[in-house]
């Protein structure tokens, strides 16, 4: 019975609870036992009891539904948890070669915690042969927070990976550049074009 379990419960699991029923959390299934069976063969077993042991390996848990944030030129707020997140960051607008958006993050005093550009590039700075690459007014850039990846998608949905349009680093939204009692969160805002941002907030368990 514990093996018929245990094989149902491999790999990641989203759990709830009642006391937090808007948050997740994933954990891993680690090991359990069941205690009460007997050697007898019977359907009902009364006294059965089941511990199952799991862990969460980043130790938070999240937002059941995602928020989204639009980002333009004027800083934005993202409300953040009390542990830091990562999202997906959607930029659209055209972007010729050559030309730089750039995405900064500040914290609640105005001071720079990250910041990071995209830069299609000319045709000089690539392999001999090749084109110049730019974004179309209909495409945009994806950019993964998590998965730490960079992925042109053309109005046809075509997926393209542009990694090295990116320079900079990726941030999180991070709860020590906040004052939640005061309600000031960090904030983003994109050089150019129009960006779109969706995460989870987070929670330390």
């Amino acid at each position: 019975a514990l093996a018929q379990l245990a094989e149902s419960l491999q790999g990641e699991r989203k759990f709830t609870s009642v006391d937090r029923p808007r948050l997740v959390t994933r954990v891993h299934w680690i090991g359990g036992a069941i205690t009460g069976l007997s050697d007898r063969t019977s359907m009902f077993h009364p006294s059965v009891t089941v511990r199952l042991s799991f862990v969460a390996y980043d130790g938070v848990s999240y937002d059941i539904e995602p928020r989204t944030v639009v980002l333009g030129s004027t800083p934005t707020s993202i409300v953040s948890g009390s542990a830091p997140s990562v999202g997906l960051l959607y930029l659209s607008g055209a972007l010729t070669s050559g030309t730089t958006r750039t995405v900064t993050y500040t914290g609640i005093n105005g001071r720079v915690y990250g910041t990071w550009a995209i830069r299609p590039p000319l045709a000089n700075e690539l392999s001999a042969g090749s084109a110049a690459e730019s974004l179309g007014a209909n495409d945009h850039v994806e950019v993964d927070g998590l998965q730490r990846t960079v992925t042109k998608v053309t109005s046809a949905g075509v997926r393209t990976s542009v990694e090295h349009w990116f320079s900079g680093a990726h941030f999180a939204i991070d709860p020590k550049h906040a004052a939640r009692l005061l309600q000031a969160f960090p904030r983003v805002a994109v050089s150019s074009g129009v960006g779109l941002f969706v995460y989870r907030r987070a929670w330390r368990l």
